[in-house]
């Protein structure tokens, strides 16, 4: 990431806006195709958090619980990392983890 170095792609700027305005299945697709074009942008951990909470907002709980399960495994596999790159990936595991303990209070039925 490098600080303020990294130009943030348009289609991850466009997915974020449409997340924004609550069109989360279309930011999914965006963000995936994202992920599908760049495996190893830098921002591709934050790419697989927002699939994943785009899925929670969409209220499909057991993909949401699968994708953010994902981006953990992702997140500890990463090496190399600056002391900024981990601080964003530490901070994003915290949200991963709080929406998954939101899930299992609301005790959510799998999709559907």
């Amino acid at each position: 990431m490098k600080g303020n170095d990294l130009d943030i792609p348009q289609e991850l700027i466009y997915a974020n806006d449409l997340q924004r305005g609550g069109q989360y299945k279309a930011s999914r697709e965006r963000y995936t195709r994202f992920l599908d074009e760049n495996p190893t942008h830098p921002l591709r951990f934050k790419s697989l958090f927002e699939v994943a909470d785009n899925l929670f907002y969409e209220k499909q709980y057991a993909k949401a619980t699968d994708a953010y399960r994902a981006f953990i495994r992702y997140c500890e596999s990463q090496q190399n990392v600056t002391s900024e790159e981990q601080g964003w990936i530490e901070t994003y595991l915290k949200l991963a983890d709080s929406r998954m303990h939101e899930i299992s209070r609301k005790d959510a039925k799998p999709d559907v």
